[in-house]
């Protein structure tokens, strides 16, 4: 019988190895109706037994100890039975093609001597075909062993502040030109498959896809689902999770990697965005150190590609921006005082949290902090939590059920004013179909909850469904009995008096706008740019600073490269900033009466002070009060 073809997956490691491993193991059967084995008898799903068989001359190797077979003995019967059981398995299946993978291949069997023993060993089963090498950026690499080492409490090597430090001699698994080079050498440079691990590169961005495609696979990534089991921690939040998760391994907390595994769970599902980058400065002087390698490994090893070997990543500053959730309020809002599985650490937190070094005022600081926060309601999704109020909560996560900011609950009990006379969470409201409320790139955290409740639309100035507030279609005029719009009219283009205009054409006669842009209570208002601005494209110059190219009405184009954005860099250009006078003034030219403006309501989380505060407006049901002296009141 012909000996079936191998291809070796060996990682190399943080390349989206977990995610092929799982994705082909739970294929097994659909994989073995077309003749391909991955095999089960070699650990699951990542093939490590079979790595551990070539580990013959080195009882203490880390594998060797995971698997708890450091005793010859023990090791020798180990790697009989691995044996032993993939060729059953093979007898069994009869497969035309074997797929093995294992990360740990390059990183642990890294010598000739070791390699030359695992391909020995696979020879056993049959012919070698293929060997599959991801490559991912090495300060990528780095950014992401540092957040495993968070998740595991490890911190040994790593700087909190900046994690892109490598000792002086360089770590084999980072020498990616010594790791191609010995490969080639046992297998062969024919046979290796180098492959870039670059979101930005891969089909649809992502390694699964690639992998399946490349390896000429009959099963489908999408159905497959994705691997979740080693997502990142979020750049906001990793660096206090270290502190903490090292403070679990420090004083042997107990149940720690519940505990962590717990935290982690929570902090997921609020914070699921990248993880942390460094600055562009710090990224250059780490990359530097592979550039030679790095230029080799283009030359010898890949098929010809334009550009670098590896993108660009997008930079962040700073590379921890602030959190919005504090540790006070996850211990507060996520656990009960019963817990005794977070008892001792919710106090070392706090200490960590503020830098504490056993200062007598911050003790004491600690046994009144229950005057520093109040019981809240959500006016969304009526869940009950703790509010600290200690930060201000306007961009703030502030609820633990739906996520939502201190600007939401405050629009919302706008609304709730409005529409039923007194603050209601929202999803508490009666359902009211008759009433027609629009909303102007409204926040999914609200919009998914008013559908439901009332006649409502969500629209957007750059996708449907398509509103310019500036210039209101005909057949939307006076149909609208509550106009939302928070946050857009300081990046209206223009005259911002357009922007109130159509605002004030789209509602009913006795209608209302609820109404939100940042603004300052003293000072002038700021136009940043000049009357005749029609458009503008943001683009990253060669440094990799987020700048403008600004478009006027005469065709003529200048460059601003100090912008301000909203949103992140690059997203969403800030055209003017408002004063308190001047959004007032505006409204009440444009025909607006009844101004008025939500003050803090820390029981519904809405607590920042005097700057940007939400305001109502209502449209005037007749002339004679048109006609009537407008005036400001709080509610």
């Amino acid at each position: 019988m012909m000996k079936p073809k191998i291809t070796i997956h060996a990682g190399t490691e943080k390349t989206g190895s977990t995610s092929i491993q799982t994705s082909l193991h739970s294929s097994y059967r659909e994989l073995m109706r077309h003749g391909i084995l991955f095999p089960s008898s070699l650990g699951a799903p990542c093939h490590i037994h079979l790595t551990a068989c070539a580990l013959t001359d080195n009882p203490v190797h880390p594998i060797r100890r995971l698997l708890d077979i450091t005793d010859e003995t023990a090791f020798q019967s180990f790697s009989l039975d691995t044996k032993h059981a993939l060729a059953r398995e093979i007898e069994e299946q009869a497969p035309k093609r074997i797929i093995i993978s294992d990360e740990h291949i390059n990183v642990h069997l890294c010598s000739i001597d070791l390699l030359q023993e695992y391909k020995r060993i696979c020879e056993e089963y049959g012919d070698i075909e293929s060997v599959v090498i991801y490559l991912r950026r090495q300060d990528e690499f780095r950014i992401s062993l540092f957040s495993e080492a968070v998740k595991m409490g490890n911190l040994k090597g790593f700087d909190i502040d900046n994690p892109l430090k490598l000792p002086v001699e360089l770590p084999y698994r980072f020498n990616y030109l010594s790791i191609l080079n010995n490969f080639s050498e046992v297998f062969g440079r024919d046979v290796l498959d180098v492959r870039v691990f670059d979101r930005e590169r891969l089909p649809g961005g992502d390694v699964l896809t690639d992998f399946i495609q490349a390896n000429k696979l009959p099963i489908s990534p999408k159905k497959l689902g994705k691997n979740k089991k080693n997502r990142s921690i979020d750049r906001r939040v990793i660096r206090n999770f270290a502190k903490i998760s090292s403070y679990i391994t420090d004083n042997n907390i107990e149940d720690g990697p519940k505990l962590r595994e717990r935290l982690i769970n929570i902090l997921a599902a609020k914070y699921n965005g990248p993880g942390p980058l460094m600055s562009r400065e710090h990224h250059t002087q780490f990359m530097a150190r592979f550039q030679h390698q790095n230029n080799e490994i283009k030359r010898y090893f890949m098929e010809p590609m334009d550009g670098d070997l590896f993108s660009e990543p997008k930079f962040y500053n700073p590379p921890y921006p602030d959190c919005s959730l504090s540790w006070e309020e996850l211990f507060i809002d996520q656990f009960s005082e019963s817990d005794s599985f977070l008892k001792n650490l919710e106090k070392a937190a706090f200490t960590l949290m503020r830098g504490n070094d056993g200062n007598k005022e911050q003790q004491k600081e600690d046994k009144t902090s229950t005057n520093n926060r109040v019981d809240a309601t959500c006016l969304i999704c009526g869940k009950r939590y703790m509010l600290w109020l200690k930060e201000k909560t306007r961009e703030k996560c502030i609820c633990p059920g739906c996520s939502s900011s201190g600007r939401a609950n405050a629009l919302m009990y706008c609304l709730s004013m409005i529409t039923m006379g007194r603050p209601l969470p929202v999803s508490q409201h009666p359902t009211n179909n008759n009433m027609r409320i629009v909303g102007l790139s409204d926040s999914k955290v609200y919009s998914k909850v008013l559908s439901t409740k009332y006649n409502y639309s969500n629209m957007f100035f750059h996708k449907k469904p398509y509103l310019d507030i500036r210039t209101p279609p005909e057949e939307m005029i006076g149909t609208v009995d509550i106009l939302i719009s928070t946050e857009v009219f300081e990046h209206v283009i223009g005259d911002s008096m357009e922007a109130f205009r159509g605002a004030f054409k789209l509602l009913k006669p006795g209608g209302h706008t609820i109404f939100s842009v940042p603004y300052i209570n003293k000072g002038d208002s700021v136009e940043h740019y000049r009357e005749d601005l029609v458009d503008y494209r943001s683009f990253r110059d060669e440094n990799g600073t987020w700048c403008v190219e600004l478009i006027h009405e005469n065709g003529a184009r200048e460059i601003d490269r100090t912008p301000r954005f909203h949103g992140g860099p690059g997203k969403t250009l800030e055209i003017r900033l408002f004063n308190l006078d001047r959004v007032i003034r505006e409204l009440h030219q444009t025909g607006f009466r009844d101004v008025t403006i939500l003050e803090d309501k820390p029981e519904y989380g809405i607590y920042w002070g005097p700057p940007s505060r939400v305001l109502s407006a209502r449209k005037p049901v007749s002339l004679d009060e048109e006609n009537q002296s407008s005036h400001v009141s709080f509610y």
